[in-house]
């Protein structure tokens, strides 16, 4: 038996569900197995999706995920 009051204190935030479901949010996600970073996109990417892959390939060359993953894999 459930208590009410444990399925009052349980809260949905769609907002939040709802962002990361979108994929706007995100813009793409990065193709590996390059030399370089590459943000792969929807077909039908709004602008903020575009403006949102920029930003997630910056953050990979700022973080150097190419180098980073090619001394985990011993490339």
């Amino acid at each position: 038996k459930i208590e009410l009051a444990a399925v009052e204190d349980t809260t949905i935030d769609l907002g939040h569900v709802f962002r990361v479901l979108d994929y706007a949010e995100y813009g793409g996600e990065p193709l590996l197995g390059l030399g370089g970073v590459s943000i792969i996109c929807h077909g039908g990417s709004p602008p903020k999706a575009i403006q949102n892959a920029v930003s997630v390939a910056a953050r990979a060359v700022r973080a150097g995920l190419v180098e980073h993953s090619a001394k985990e894999l011993n490339l």
